[in-house]
């Protein structure tokens, strides 16, 4: 149901669609957010107001979330600005409508009801993502990019010229998937509870059979081991980044970097070293002349901030 309200190009769809999710212990309410900026200037009479849903309006937004279990729904447009509480009783269900920016509209639900309510849409900035993840679509384009800060998702569509189809898997405890264990092939790989260390286990019929702990310096080693004999295997990395239907590209951001200048007199060029959180530092040799392009792209790129 969601994605024929999503996918569909007529418009004379009115209300809102309502997703279950249906399991063997019962159906439970999904959730979620459909926004868009549909240039439908075409399609209205001259002289009639701007519509909601064209890029100057401000595009087209909704929120759909559940109001507790089973109490009701909060439906939220951000071109309003408002919408409205569903609360459910015993008899009926009671219909309250709220304006105002999504803060404004969360604070008059939680006086009305006495608990916060969540909404899809914010108007406070939430400050950098914790972490990036850059979709490929099916036709192995780059499709969106997936921003999380703690539980709160944004999206930036970048593939604007043509309908895509991606699929993304995010996880929002990823310490917990590590202390878990993950698995490849026949080795298990487990994220000691204090952080401390990592275990290797050799798996076989289920049951481990042997066992090493690595604290974070041997890991780092162990790293850069695994590093150089991938160099060395006959399957090269590919010159460009992955682009494979669905893959995802998890973004360091904000890394921190050093330059310098060639360390032996055979290498004739600029030392590029980024900080990765997983890898470690990584030293690339860029020639004068690719330095001096990355320099160049960067300058005409790069968008002036105001210094602190």
């Amino acid at each position: 149901m969601l994605r024929l309200f999503v996918e569909r190009q007529e418009r004379d769809v009115g209300g809102w669609a309502l997703p279950y999710l249906l399991t063997s212990e019962g159906s439970f309410f999904c959730g979620y957010a459909y926004s868009v900026s549909d240039p439908i200037l075409a399609h209205v009479s001259p002289g009639s107001p701007v519509p909601h849903g064209t890029p100057e309006a401000g595009g087209f937004g909704l929120s759909v979330t559940e109001l507790g279990k089973d109490e009701g729904l909060v439906v939220y447009w951000p071109q309003l600005p408002g919408g409205y509480l569903f609360v459910r009783d015993r008899t009926a269900i009671a219909q309250k409508k709220i304006a105002g920016s999504p803060s404004e509209f969360k604070e008059a639900a939680l006086r009305i009801l006495g608990r916060p309510v969540d909404i899809w849409f914010g108007d406070k900035a939430l400050g950098r993502p914790d972490s990036v993840t850059v979709v490929t679509g099916d036709d192995g384009k780059p499709a969106m990019a997936i921003g999380r800060r703690g539980n709160n998702l944004s999206f930036s569509v970048l593939n604007t010229e043509s309908v895509f189809r991606s699929k993304a898997s995010l996880n929002f405890n990823p310490d917990r998937k590590m202390h878990d264990g993950l698995s490849i092939g026949n080795l298990k790989i487990e994220l000691a509870e204090d952080s401390g260390s990592v275990t290797l286990k050799i798996i076989r019929d289920g049951n481990s059979i042997a066992q090493v702990s690595l604290q974070a310096n041997e890991l780092e080693k162990l790293l850069a081991h695994l590093a150089e004999m991938r160099a060395a295997m006959p399957i090269q990395i590919g010159l460009e980044p992955p682009t494979g239907p669905g893959t995802q590209e998890l973004v360091v951001v904000d890394p921190a970097w050093r330059t310098n200048f060639s360390v032996h007199s055979d290498l004739d060029g600029i030392l590029m070293r980024l900080r990765h959180l997983g890898f470690g530092w990584l030293t690339f040799l860029l020639p004068h002349h690719e330095a001096r392009s990355l320099g160049d792209w960067l300058s005409r790129n790069a968008k002036e901030t105001p210094r602190a």
